[in-house]
């Protein structure tokens, strides 16, 4: 990785480095992130480590992220281990110090009782006076996360439950009843007259099955679907309002490592990425004002499948540039990644890719490049990408973030997690 010299609040991000005839700067104007930016390239290409510089470059200039931690490593930035690593020089270090000194950063630990819990409801709680078509969408959103708890798949009978689920979940929303999961299953087990009517000739039987399925669930993953952690404000999430702390800048960390298997993870994801959608229709900005990076992206936004998250990116995607909120997506699984959002993301940053079925999969995206792309991904070594924009394509070795994400224990993550609070940054 190259050095990183310091760049004023006002200009420019640094990526790298171009070194070809003519070597020069590689940058980004902050205002490209509103577009979307995928971070591509197999394991130890160093594809987290970009995203994270970049990051760092933006906190400096205020501007909150979000880091969804599937592993543990993000984590790093709650580790005051992490911050007392010798620096490379002492230019590393005076950086280092500065961007510490600016962070307030927030550890959530959602399914976990210790550390810093938190949960989200499953449906917006403003969902009753939303637009009908809205209404129908995050309705359809948040019974699809449900759903993927129960382990409905695609056939005939668990889409119908799904169905049942959705328009339960608008029932109790017009009738401006709290979306909980009791209410869910009581209007169902009870077979609620007002929702018998609504569900039309679907067959009645799936009553009786879907508050089976639910109760099965209640008992078995009931800290998730029922949990009594607070509730997550996404001003506080971002620090913004009441939760800002003056000359800081939020920096919230959410790991995933405590929602048990995949299931969990997809569910409190989902509603995640609808909160946010939520969130950003309230708080339009023609400017940068927040990111969002979602490691290992592979999982929320997958080619060959569809789980509760696809559909709440694919429309956080299309809504977020209107708040200016910056979504970045980083996989070590680039065949697995939907390139059908392409046309939502402007900025993909292409690592070392060895896999040739991944490189198939790629090769319409980099078939639009006017220079020769395709055979030069799989030599890149750590830190060499190819900058993708609109057809042009650039080669460059990458800043290096100044923390560096290793992974933290399950019980450490906890530990940290407790230490933090909306207005505390780390000690």
């Amino acid at each position: 990785f190259c050095c990183r010299r310091p760049i004023p609040s006002t200009t420019v991000l640094r990526v790298g480095r171009h070194s070809g005839l003519v070597s020069r700067e590689v940058v980004l104007e902050p205002a490209e992130l509103t577009r979307h930016a995928a971070f591509l390239g197999g394991s130890g290409s160093g594809k987290t480590t970009l995203a994270l510089a970049l990051l760092e470059q933006l906190c400096a200039r205020g501007v909150p992220a979000i880091l969804l931690d599937r592993k543990g490593d993000l984590c790093a930035y709650a580790n005051p281990a992490a911050w007392s690593v010798a620096p490379r020089d002492e230019q590393h270090r005076v950086e280092r110090e500065a961007l510490r000194a600016r962070l307030d950063v927030a550890l959530y630990t959602p399914g976990s009782d210790r550390g810093r819990p938190v949960s989200l409801a499953l449906a917006p709680p403003d969902l009753g006076k939303l637009p009908e078509h809205e209404r129908e969408q995050l309705s359809s959103h948040a019974a699809c996360a449900l759903g993927s708890m129960l382990g409905y798949k695609d056939s005939c009978r668990d889409k119908a439950c799904i169905a049942l689920l959705a328009q339960a979940i608008r029932l109790l929303a017009e009738l401006d009843h709290p979306v909980s999961f009791d209410n869910l299953l009581e209007i169902i087990g009870d077979k609620e007259p007002t929702l018998v009517a609504a569900i039309g000739y679907l067959d009645k039987s799936n009553f009786t099955r879907l508050a089976s399925d639910l109760e099965t669930l209640k008992v078995t993953r009931g800290t998730l679907v029922r949990s009594k952690a607070p509730s997550l404000d996404f001003d506080e999430l971002l620090g913004r309002g009441p939760h800002a702390v003056p000359g800081r800048t939020r920096l919230s960390i959410v790991s995933t490592k405590f929602l048990g298997d995949e299931r969990g993870a997809l569910f409190f994801v989902a509603q995640l990425l609808v909160g946010l959608a939520r969130w950003a229709s309230k708080n339009p900005a023609a400017t940068l004002q927040a990111a969002l990076l979602a490691d290992e992206a592979d999982l929320y936004l997958p080619a060959a499948s569809k789980p509760p998250t696809k559909e709440p990116m694919e429309n956080l995607l299309k809504r977020a540039r209107s708040a200016g909120l910056s979504i970045m997506l980083a996989t070590q699984s680039p065949g697995d990644l939907d390139y059908r959002s392409r046309d939502t993301i402007r900025s993909w940053f292409v690592g070392r890719v060895k896999e040739q079925t991944a490189l198939a999969k790629m090769k319409p995206m980099l078939a639009d490049c006017r220079a020769e792309v395709f055979g030069r991904i799989p030599g890149q070594g750590t830190g060499d990408f190819h900058l993708l924009q609109e057809g042009s394509a650039i080669a460059f070795h990458a800043c290096e973030s100044l923390v560096r994400a290793v992974q933290v224990p399950e019980e450490a993550i906890q530990e940290l997690a407790a230490r933090t609070t909306p207005r505390t940054a780390v000690a």
